[in-house]
């Protein structure tokens, strides 16, 4: 059943750093801003300034060169990962036929 596959997309350079992100940011270990750097050769605040807004809340804390969830945006981390979505990965998500 793995020999090959049957959907997904390829990911841009934007879509990838969302895709880290988000799989980054939802583990209570959170986003290693270093690594970030190394992957991508760019600071995260850059990349995706809408981070702000989640700091702005009060739902993200960084600690040293951590980015993490504070216990209030683990709470909504449902709605959080969804929201760091790009308007193409959603369009993508409500084009695809599960028929």
């Amino acid at each position: 059943a793995f020999e090959r596959i049957d959907h997904g997309c390829w990911l841009d350079d934007e879509e990838q750093r969302r895709r880290w992100l988000i799989k980054s940011l939802l583990q209570a270990e959170g986003v290693d801003l270093a690594a970030w750097r190394a992957r991508f050769a760019s600071d995260l605040g850059d990349d995706l300034p809408e981070l702000d807004a989640l700091a702005a809340d009060g739902l993200t804390t960084r600690d040293g060169d951590s980015l993490r969830l504070t216990p209030a945006g683990l709470e909504r981390s449902d709605a959080i990962g969804p929201w760091l979505y790009s308007g193409r990965a959603v369009e993508r998500m409500r084009a695809y036929d599960l028929r």
